[in-house]
């Protein structure tokens, strides 16, 4: 029958799903917080404005003319024009949830714009003022209390815009065509006034008659120049030649003798010099002869001059030639242009004719356009703002964080039971005592709590002074050297169920079995042996466990001699059974062990040794025996026994014993495992005397 929950049980399960319970709790508040901070209303702040719509003021320039007053205006005409595409996209550009820079096109064809659009829409919210007639409230709802008083007041103006456009519709597009067409005229009067100046500019004085008279001129002074140097050149060459003749023949007689009709500049010097020479050639040949060397010496002058006249005859000469073909060269570059001279006039005078076109068509549209600007300040608008919006303080949908939090708060720590809860069902190790025993069908002996620090103080104050190693060991046999403790009366409760079961059924051989290894099945063998022998009552501690022998180390002596000696025939019973006295020669200080009461009826008897295929031991026939001897020798026989799921010779060590205590580490076992430790006890029929929990967490 399952065992039922109590209070204390629900306290156990939240003390051990303590971390369970603290993480889930974290968890949910920090979800449930990011819930509440993230999705937390933005606050709304509403702003009013609102708008007078009157009979609208026909220009006077069209009733002058018969013009028919134009209709008023209905409230809901205005409300479906101010929630209408113009208005609304008029509006998303001012406040930039649209770029400004986006056509009517491009916001139409674009799904992101058009929900913003809508988006806008939705936050927009107009209705007729009861209290006045003609007046349209407009009411905007923002998160930002200032953008909303802005927009409020804005829809207003762009509404009052777009209606003043409606109603004026013919004269704003005509002045607008005008002002277009007349800006297109004045930028084309500018680029043909900018061409005829260009066009001047590439003219050499400005003007096409200037320039053809200096343009003949030039070539009138050119062709003068070109006769002037077709004279000089022969003389030049006429005078080179009579200085030759005068330079082979040796008779110097000047430039000036030779029958010049011109006289250069350039042989001025030249030529008084050598006149100066000649007569004093002349002057000496009156007293010397020609041959004379004074007369030589003059002469020789002479020629050198007149080869200096020559040299200088041959370079004007040529100066005189290149400057004679650069004049015939302008005067063909210039012959083209002179041939180009109609064609400048006439080029000039279309410049002259579009400029003037230009401008007289410029000066009609200034005309219109002033007409236009006219009619245009005569227009007057039917919708007045007559109230403004103001910037709101407070927000119209209240913000309920605070409470939130600690709707969060409280959830989150339900969610921790809950996740604590879950964690539970789904453990499939059993955590109570009980529920362990329901799996086996037994009862509870005993509960053995686990080591605190509190139990290594008072083996520390008791013992002053020893080692790290025996204080575990004297911990470990607490049933003698901690007999006051609670620990050592965990213990000793199973005494009386054995004493009572070796009277009645004469139980007298018990098996210490657990399922695994390491679940403390040595350390409640010996404690039950200790605690048997403390009531005077003969008790020997057997170890069977040949595979991992462990109490003799336990105890602190030799493995040999032991039951594995005597199974071979190598020793006696008596011989290997191990005293209180061999105790005392063991590692144990002989102080501490004999201080307690108790030892006088206790009796160990070791392995013998490691064997690794036990079952030889087990089921030979000396095995029998020895254990008949011991029941013959002892009130009770204490047999350690090796994992019944790991090793297979535990139930052989089992099946000859009268009777077992299962023992099973709390909380470490899964269910399946202990269903299946139980399944083989079943099957192999063995009596079990009840259960013990070892190592809990704290007595039941």
């Amino acid at each position: 029958m399952a065992a039922e929950f109590t209070v204390k049980d629900i306290r156990n399960i939240l003390i051990r799903r303590k971390k369970t319970i603290i993480l889930t709790s974290v968890i949910s508040v920090v979800i449930l917080f990011g819930i509440v901070f993230f999705s937390k209303p933005k606050p709304i702040y509403e702003a009013v404005s609102a708008i007078k719509i009157g009979r609208p003021v026909t220009p006077m320039a069209e009733v002058l003319l018969g013009g028919k007053a134009s209709p008023p205006v209905s409230l809901n005409a205005a409300s479906s024009i101010i929630k209408g595409f113009e208005c609304l996209s008029a509006v998303a550009r001012k406040f930039n949830i649209i770029p400004s820079t986006v056509t009517k096109d491009e916001i139409i064809t674009s799904s992101k714009y058009m929900r913003e659009i809508k988006n806008l829409e939705s936050m927009i919210n107009t209705s007729p003022d009861k209290s006045s007639s003609g007046v349209l409230i407009i009411r905007v709802h923002w998160s930002n209390p200032q953008v909303a008083k802005d927009m409020a007041n804005s829809i207003a103006e762009i509404y009052e815009e777009i209606d003043f456009y409606e109603r004026n519709k013919s004269i704003i597009e005509s002045k607008k065509i005008i002002e277009e067409k007349l800006n297109q005229e004045e930028m084309e009067l500018e680029q043909n006034r900018e061409n005829l100046r260009n066009y001047k500019l590439n003219l050499e004085l400005g003007d096409v008659i200037n320039d053809t008279k200096v343009i003949v001129d030039r070539i009138v002074e050119k062709q003068r120049k070109i006769k002037s140097l077709q004279k000089e050149i022969p003389i030049l060459t006429e005078g080179r030649k009579i200085l030759e003749k005068q330079l082979v023949n040796s008779r110097y007689l000047g430039w000036n003798h030779i029958g010049a009709t011109y006289t250069f500049n350039i042989f001025a010097n030249l030529n008084e010099k050598l006149k100066d020479l000649r007569l004093k050639e002349l002057t000496l040949l009156i007293d010397y002869n020609p041959e004379h060397p004074e007369v030589k010496a003059v002469r020789e002058q002479m020629g050198i001059v007149i080869k200096q006249m020559l040299a200088d005859i041959e370079i004007q000469t040529a100066q005189y030639k290149e400057e004679l073909v650069l004049l015939e060269k302008t005067i063909a570059d210039l012959q083209p242009q002179l041939k180009e001279i109609p064609d400048r006039a006439k080029r000039q005078s279309i410049l002259e004719r579009n400029v003037k076109i230009t401008a007289d068509l410029c000066d009609k549209l200034a005309a219109k356009l002033q007409e236009l600007s006219i009619k245009e300040s005569e227009m007057v608008s039917n919708v007045k703002l007559v109230r403004y919006a103001i910037e709101q303080n407070e927000p119209i949908n209240r913000e309920t964080t605070t409470g939130n939090f600690i709707l969060s708060l409280f959830l989150s720590i339900v969610f921790g039971f809950i996740g604590g809860m879950i964690h539970e069902a789904l453990d499939t190790i059993p955590h109570r005592p009980e529920d362990v025993a329901d799996i086996f069908g037994v009862p509870i002996l005993t509960s053995i709590s686990r080591w605190v620090s509190h139990d290594h103080e008072a083996v520390k104050r008791k013992y002053p002074g020893i080692s790290t190693k025996d204080r575990e060991r004297y911990l470990s046999l607490a049933s003698h050297f901690l007999v006051d403790s609670s620990i050592a009366e965990q213990f000793r409760v199973v005494v009386p169920n054995l004493l009572m079961q070796r009277k009645e059924n004469g139980i007298q051989v018990i098996s210490i079995l657990n399922a695994i290894k390491e679940e403390g099945s040595t350390v409640f063998a010996s404690n039950l042996a200790i605690s048997l022998s403390q009531t005077g009552r003969t008790a020997v501690l057997v170890e069977m466990d040949f595979r991992n022998p462990s109490l003799h180390n336990l105890f602190g002596i030799e493995n040999t001699p032991g039951l594995q000696d005597i199974l071979l025939g190598n020793c006696e019973l008596d011989m290997a059974v191990k005293k209180v006295t061999d105790l005392i020669l063991g590692e144990i200080n002989p102080k501490h062990l004999m201080a307690p009461p108790g030892l006088d009826s206790f009796y160990l008897l070791t392995s013998g040794g490691k064997v690794d295929n036990p079952s030889n031991y087990l089921n030979s026939l000396n095995m029998e025996e020895t254990i008949e001897q011991l029941k013959n020798a002892f009130d009770f026989v204490i047999v350690n026994a090796p994992p019944a799921l790991i090793y297979s010779e535990a139930y052989i060590v089992v099946a000859k014993t009268d009777a077992t205590i299962l023992l099973t580490e709390s909380e470490k076992l899964s269910r399946k495992v202990l269903h299946s430790f139980r399944d083989q006890l079943e099957t192999l029929k063995v009596r079990v005397l009840g259960l013990v929990v070892n190592k809990t967490k704290k007595v039941v």
